[in-house]
């Protein structure tokens, strides 16, 4: 399949006996060499950062000059071909796997920055795993001067319906790319899962931005009346305009949205948020 930025093969690695993901980059993002070399690095060092729920980078090589990863391949498909709108109780299963993934990123000094459902992949069990990891973050580093790797701000990518205000309108936040993007688009994610649709949609980003600048997000349970309104309010404090005003991170988003679904107090009410 061609995407935006490369092409991704399933394929089989003779030496593991065992079906693969190979992405590649369009060759057109190599013609800087600087950007090259940077992504050479950095996708190297993705190899040595693993996780239990973070889709593993089993590889690295070079075909004609451009280099290319192997990545695990999920038989579970993604979380873009389930069904929607879907029970609260479907999302608490898969939810804190993928905040814990977050977290650990985070705990990295690394952001994903393209939370969404596509990127949401499950093995055969119906296990988790936070996709794309790192690969068109890297991709986005490209078009910058400086050596931020990974951390830095980078260039605009992403869907813009799952997309945080501060990204899409950075002028009119401070800190404006810090972790707390990931829990914003991790929510949008939670919403349209319930509701079948993301708090903001338009045909053009332009759309969108005016939207994110200028509304507040339906709540899900006035879209979605068999949504309770616990676990409504829950997903709308993740999807605060204002980076400080979510959660501390996407794990105690998590816990608080399983512990709205089985009934219990939010754990994280009355907690302050981390220090910026």
């Amino acid at each position: 399949a061609t995407g935006g930025m490369g092409t991704v093969f399933k394929a089989s690695d003779t030496r593991l006996g065992a079906d693969v993901v190979i992405k590649a980059p369009h060759p057109a993002l190599f013609k800087d060499a600087e950007f090259a070399a940077r992504f050479r690095r950095e996708i190297r060092s993705l190899v040595r950062l693993s996780h239990l729920h973070i889709v593993k980078v089993m590889d690295v090589g070079e075909h004609e000059g451009l280099p290319f990863a192997v990545m695990q391949y999920l038989p579970g498909g993604s979380l873009e071909d389930r069904g929607r709108p879907c029970r609260p109780k479907e999302v608490a299963l898969w939810l804190p796997d993928v905040a814990n993934a977050l977290d650990f990123m985070h705990s990295q000094g690394l952001i994903h920055r393209d939370i969404k459902p596509s990127n949401i992949l499950f093995d055969i069990s119906g296990r988790a795993y936070l996709g794309d990891f790192g690969i068109a973050k890297v991709m986005a580093e490209g078009e910058e001067s400086s050596e931020k790797g990974l951390t830095g701000t980078g260039t605009l990518i992403g869907t813009a319906e799952y997309m945080a205000p501060e990204m899409l309108v950075p002028a009119a936040y401070r800190d404006a790319c810090n972790e707390r993007v990931d829990q914003y688009s991790l929510a949008v994610t939670v919403y349209e899962q319930l509701s079948g649709r993301p708090p903001f949609r338009g045909d053009t980003m332009a759309e969108v931005v005016v939207l994110l600048a200028t509304k507040r997000a339906k709540l899900l349970h006035d879209r979605n009346p068999d949504i309770p309104e616990s676990v409504s309010r829950v997903v709308g404090r993740s999807l605060q305009k204002k980076p400080d005003r979510r959660y501390a991170s996407c794990r105690s988003f998590a816990e608080s949205f399983v512990s709205a679904v089985s009934g219990e107090a939010d754990p994280a009410v009355g907690k302050p948020s981390a220090p910026r």
